[in-house]
């Protein structure tokens, strides 16, 4: 008789912990989807801002090539300009305010330069240019917008 009541204590304690999770299974878990949220949340971050810098840079590359198109079918010099402390842009007919998160920089022509923050790139009737280049970046994303002084053509690289 006494073996079959440590028999059935034996089978009810085997049932009740087959039956649940313990809490510390339970913590795991918690710690688990936890760290996966946390990585998440990091990677579309990072993807947030690769996405404003590329952008922010065909923006630059699209006010760029309408001014040097503007040069051409005008038969008038234009300048495309970039002020680098208020993050805003200036071409023929194309404006636009960059993100403040975006570090730029500008390098041209000395003879096309207003101040320390503010140059600009002249692009001449025969579709030629003063030539430079503007560097859009994102944390460790960088693109530049190249202007080739001889043709005028722009360029966007990563």
């Amino acid at each position: 008789m006494a073996r079959t009541g440590t028999s059935e204590r034996a089978e009810r304690r085997r049932q009740g912990s087959a039956a649940g999770f313990t809490l510390i299974e339970l913590l795991v878990v918690l710690v688990v989807l936890a760290l996966g949220a946390g990585a998440a949340v990091a990677l579309i971050g990072r993807g947030t801002d690769t996405a404003a810098a590329r952008g922010a840079a065909w923006d630059i590359a699209a006010a760029l090539r309408t001014s040097r198109a503007r040069a051409i079918r005008d038969n008038v010099e234009t300048v495309f300009v970039l002020d680098v402390r208020n993050r805003t842009f200036k071409g023929s007919g194309a404006a636009g305010n960059l993100p403040e998160a975006l570090t730029l920089t500008l390098v041209g022509a000395a003879t096309e330069r207003i101040d320390r923050d503010v140059g600009g790139i002249r692009f001449y009737a025969d579709g030629s240019s003063t030539g430079g280049r503007i560097t859009v970046a994102s944390g460790e994303r960088e693109y530049r917008v190249g202007v080739d002084w001889l043709t005028g053509q722009v360029t966007v690289a990563d």
